[in-house]
């Protein structure tokens, strides 16, 4: 399970070059590119993974994983 927290508290959202770079219009979930690397925010949440992700792909699939029935993320 991945920690969630809002976008504010991740240690790349500091990086003023953060570039939207893919949207799901249905669920509204986003992935940014941060130097360091993507992050996945969850819909209209204002809320993303703590973790910072190698590739887009890796992102999607935090963020699929998180759709997915069952999945039940850590408490803040």
């Amino acid at each position: 399970m991945r920690t969630i927290v809002p976008l504010s508290q991740h240690p790349a959202a500091k990086d003023s070059s953060m570039q939207l770079v893919w949207k799901n219009e249905k669920t509204g979930d986003v992935v940014l590119a941060a130097g360091t690397g993507f992050i996945a925010a969850i819909g209209q949440t204002g809320t993303v993974f703590i973790d910072t992700f190698a590739t887009l792909a890796e992102a999607q699939a935090a963020l699929m994983q998180y759709r997915s029935p069952g999945y039940t993320p850590l408490p803040e």
